[in-house]
This record gives C-alpha cells, structure tokens and sequence, in this order.
C-alpha cells in the first residue's frame, strides 16, 4: 500500500475541530498514518474518541463536560477515496449533520451545507451511513440478523464498533466481535464480522420458507452436515481428549518460546562475532593490497638503483675515456672539434681534459645522492612490508579464531533448529486437531439445532468459514508476535465463545492490560486482513489506551505487593513493538490515545500529540484552559 492507507474504498481522518461564537476554534491534526495523542489525565484525550465517533452519527449528544461550554459545533474532515475532502458539522447537542464539500476548520457562514440524518435509513440516501458506505462500497450489503436469515442492510455504525475502540471497550471482557453485549444483537453482530472476513454479504441465504418443504430442506441439510462431519472425523487421528491437547498446546507454546529463545540467543552471538570478523577480513584485505603495492614499488626501485649504478660505471668510463683522449698526437681536437690552427698549444687539451672531467664528477656526485636517497627509500618500504606482513599475520590468526568460534557456534545452533522444528511440527499438529475438532464441535451445535426444529424455525447459518478464520488468526499472531506480546506463538478464533484465544487462554479470562493488548491486536488485525485482501474496510482504527496498564507498573506493586488479577502487565517493549508495527507495517491510518509517552515516530507521516494539563508547557489539552473571573 502507498503511504500507509489502505487504497480501496477507504476514508481518512483529516482533522477534529471545535468551534463556536467568539472562541477560537479547538483542533487536532491526523496524520495519514498514525497520530498518537498522549499526556496528562483529563486533557480531552478520550473526549477526541468521544467526539470522532459522535461526529459519525454516534449517540444523540456529546458528553457535557465544563469545556465543551464555549462551542456550539464539532466538524471532522474526511478524505473519501476519490482524493476529495469533505466536512461533517454537528451540534454538540445533537441532531443533523451537515455535510460541506471542502476542508473548512471554522464555520462556513457563505455556505450552505446539505443537512443528512445521522442515523442509517435503508430507504433514503440522505443519511450519514449510506453515503460513507457507498463511497466504502458497501451500500446495500446485507447481514443477517436472526436464525430464520433474515437480513437487514449493513450500518456505519456495524462499521464503527470494529474499527473505532474507547477505553471501555478495550478492556471490557467480551468479546470484540459482539461489541454492544447484548443477546439480542449477537447474531448480526457475528454475522457482520464474519460476512466481512468471507468478502460477501448474507444476500444469497435462503429465508425459512414453513411446513413440510422446510423440513424436506432441513433433512438435506443434515444429510450434508453428516458428511462433513465424517469427512473431519477421519482427520483427527488423536485419541487424546481436547484438554489434554489444551495442555499440550500450553506446554508446547511456552517450549518452543524458551527454545527460540535460546536460538535467538546464539543467532545474536554469532551475529556479533560476524560482524567482528568482518572488521579482521576488511583489514586483512587492505593489508593484502597495501603488501602487493609495496612489493610492486620496490621491484620498480630495485631497476631504478640498477639504473644508477649503471649510469656511475657509464660516468667512470667517461672520466677515464678523457684522460687517455689527452695523450693524442696534435690534430683535430678530439674534445671540440676544433683544428690545430684555432687551438693554443700549450694549454687547449688540457683546458678541455680538465673541464670534461669536472662534469662527470658533477654528474657522479649528483647520481650517488639519488642513489643514497633511493636506497633509503627501498630500505624504509622493505621495513613497512615487514611490519604489513606481521599484522597480517596476526590479523589471519584471528581470523582462523572467530572461524573456529563460527563452527563451534554452528555445531550448537543446528541441534537447536532441529528441536525447535520438531517442537513447532507439534505445535502445528496439535492446532490442527484443535481445529478439526472445534469444526466438529460446530457441526455437531448445528445438527443439534436442525433436530430442534418446529415450524419455520431453520437452522443458523454458519457465520464464519474455516478458511477465512485460520487466515485471520494467522495475521493476528503476526502482529502480536510484531509487537512482542508473550505466547503469541498461538492465536485461534474460540467458536464457541466467538472470542480470540492466545496461547491457549481466551481473552476474556486474561487481566485487563492484556485484553486491551489483544482487543488492539483484533481491531488492527482485522483491518489489516481486509487490506491484505482488497476487502471493505473504512481505513482507519481509532485505539484508545491499548497499553494503558504500561503506565509506571512499579505504581501497582507500592499499592500491593501481591499482584492481582488485573495486574497483568507485560515487557514495556510491547509498547514499541505496538507503535513500531502501526508506524512502518499498518496499512492504514491509525489514531491512538495513550496515557504514556510513546517512542519517538521517525515517518514525516505519523504524528503525536502532547497534552501537558500545564499552563506553561505545551498545548494544554484538546481545549484551552477555562479561566476564571479574578484569576
């Protein structure tokens, strides 16, 4: 995906704003891909949720808090897929919502806005819902609602529940696919999330249709159901009882923890010793070559001082050639050419001997300081080929010693590998008769509800498939294990609970910081398996406190040195590992709201947010400070 968000059919968040009469206007900033809002208690940070999902068509007013007095409206920019930027304006006190074409961050008094309902109407355009979910491409997408299949058309506010999570909801214990908690929303709350994860709606289901031709359509079912069973029932070649393959999942799960635990142990120590020893290999090389330029200069200066002592032979012979020229009958001089007539008897050889041989002593003289500087030149380069060579020698020895500690390394690491294929081999058996087995225990609620039947009643169709639901659980154990969250090793979707069970242990029996964790890891994992898909999906997450119970665990244990059940805390490099995967892998924008400082963002597309509750440091809060008379 380009720039983090997820490119089909999907929305982005621009900014929140508050306005209204003689104030300035209030406002947060979203980044395309995360922005974090962190700080103080009571700065407005959940009231940013609050107020996103209000601007959405949620609830009938905004929470009243002293704040909010000065301002009359709320306006959200949204980016819709086509690149266009549209604003939601909705009193605070409820009611419609307009809707403006364009990025406005006050309020527009030349404009007029086209007034739609906050609330879904299936038999009218002019709502909230209807026109996000035609731009999401799912306007007119059916759920069912009930075991009869009856359908109903999907709601923004279906939407909403799976991708914008408050601080309540994160860590509440039920599960995320049933967000409301109430029975009789249970059955359309499953189907919507399962119909999703499929990628097609509930349009095609048959609706009870009563009497004999119900029960003739029944009696195939069954027939169909029993075959499937079957069919399973030959895979499951365990004669262990599902407990005993729960505590063997357990037991497996924290084995093959300790066990990559200590094969990533000896990767890290021979990483490092790599990496040492590509230090000693790099100057081996340079050595090497500093070594062959050495032996190349002196084997050119051994021909140069050959060359010299050459040319001082050449020069002695000439010295002596003049003496004996010297002794020559009168004639032609044989020194300059010159004839008897021009010469001065007396003196001319000897003037002409003598000054020959001053030139070749000039010359000798000339030719033994080159040679000399040259020889100590050669004398200094045989010296540094010397100690070259002697560190190269060390350097090799250490060479061959950072060799000798990658075998022994490697001799440790393969019996390792081996046990931890094995274990995961396990592993992977186990969940897979897990699997088969919660397929059975399916087939078997549904065969005992088509026995069940009367009337018009029919069976409930199967909401989720297995296929989409192993894919999901495969990459919301990707992005816990991303994150770090201890025993991530398993993630399967309980059908029975409709809940999410890592490392054997449902979410809903886990302390409160964990299932904040995990219900993070399902809304983000959802999302990011229907981008991964071309799937629909609004694009955006809104997480508020996923990690809230990372807040100064050391506070917890002053409190009580006996930790409770809702003291689960885990390695503080889950917050990392958190905003790390929504930050660099997160295929869509995310906004979340922390208590905590979180890392420093490197991607100029991601933001955070500080609220300081201070006067004097940073921004105050979502709103400016109330100040009262005589302050």
């Amino acid at each position: 995906m380009i720039s983090g968000v997820a490119t089909v059919g999907a929305i982005e968040l621009v900014h929140l704003t508050f306005i209204g009469s003689g104030i300035s206007p209030a406002s947060v900033e979203f980044s395309p891909r995360l922005t974090v809002i962190y700080g103080a208690s009571d700065t407005g940070k959940s009231f940013v949720v609050e107020s996103i999902d209000f601007a959405l068509g949620a609830g009938k007013n905004l929470r009243q808090i002293a704040e909010l007095q000065p301002y009359s409206y709320v306006l959200l920019g949204v980016k819709l897929p086509d690149e266009r930027i549209i604003t939601l304006r909705r009193n605070v006190t409820g009611g419609q919502i307009g809707l403006f074409e364009g990025d406005f961050r006050h309020n527009p008094h030349s404009v007029q806005p086209r007034m739609i309902s906050p609330k879904h109407n299936p038999k009218s355009l002019n709502n909230i819902s209807r026109i996000l979910l035609r731009e999401l491409d799912l306007d007119d997408y059916q759920v069912r609602t009930n075991k009869q299949n009856k359908t109903r058309m999907l709601s923004l506010r279906d939407l909403c529940h799976l991708c914008i999570i408050d601080e309540t909801r994160m860590q509440a214990p039920r599960s995320p696919v049933v967000p409301t908690g109430q029975y009789t929303s249970q059955t359309v709350e499953r189907s919507i999330f399962g119909s999703l994860l499929r990628g097609e709606d509930d349009s095609g289901l048959q609706q009870a249709s009563g009497g004999s031709e119900t029960k003739k359509i029944n009696k195939g079912k069954i027939e169909v159901l029993e075959r499937a069973r079957a069919e399973f029932a030959k895979q499951d070649t365990s004669k262990e009882s599902t407990d005993e393959l729960r505590r063997q999942l357990i037991r497996l799960i924290s084995v093959v923890e300790s066990q990559g635990a200590s094969v990533a142990e000896v990767v890290r120590e021979k990483d490092r010793i790599l990496s040492e020893r590509s230090e000693y290999s790099a100057s081996n090389e340079a050595y090497g070559a500093r070594i062959v330029e050495i032996d190349v200069m002196i084997a050119r200066f051994d021909l140069l001082l050959q060359q010299y002592d050459s040319d001082l032979a050449r020069l002695d012979m000439v010295n002596e050639a003049g003496n004996i020229l010297g002794l020559f009958e009168p004639g032609v001089c044989v020194f300059c050419g010159a004839e008897p007539e021009h010469q001065v008897l007396a003196t001319h050889v000897a003037d002409e001997t003598n000054s020959l041989g001053v030139a070749v002593e000039a010359e000798v003289a000339k030719t033994l300081l080159l040679r000399d500087d040259l020889r100590l030149t050669i004398e200094d380069l045989r010296q540094q080929h010397a100690d070259l060579v002697a560190r190269q020698r060390d350097v090799q020895a250490n060479l061959r010693r950072y060799d000798n500690l990658i075998s022994d390394l490697d001799r440790r690491l393969e019996p390792l590998e081996e046990d931890l294929s094995s274990f995961l081999e396990s592993r992977s058996r186990v969940e897979g008769i897990l699997g088969i087995r919660d397929q059975l225990a399916t087939i078997d609620r549904i065969l005992s509800e088509v026995g069940k039947i009367e009337g018009n009643d029919v069976v409930e169709a199967a909401t989720f498939d297995a296929a989409s639901l192993r894919e999901f659980a495969s990459t919301m154990r990707d992005i816990l294990e991303s994150w770090g969250v201890p025993e991530s090793g398993s993630v399967r979707f309980d059908l029975e609970s409709f809940d999410i069970e890592v490392g054997g242990r449902l979410r809903a029996t886990r302390g409160k910081g964990m299932r904040a964790v995990l219900h993070s890891g399902f809304t983000t994992a959802f999302a990011q398996y229907c981008f991964d898909r071309d799937l629909p999906h609004p694009g955006f997450i809104v997480l508020d406190s996923p990690v809230v119970t990372y807040r100064a665990p050391h506070v917890a244990k002053l409190k009580s040195n006996t930790p409770t059940e809702e003291d689960e805390y885990m390695p503080t490099s889950v917050v990392d590992g958190l905003y790390s995967y929504l930050e660099s892998a997160f295929d869509g924008q995310s906004v979340v709201v922390e208590n905590i400082d979180p890392p420093t963002l490197e991607d100029p597309e991601s933001s955070s947010i500080y609220f300081s509750g201070s006067l004097t440091q940073g921004r105050y809060g979502l709103f400016p400070p109330i100040v009262k008379s005589g302050d």
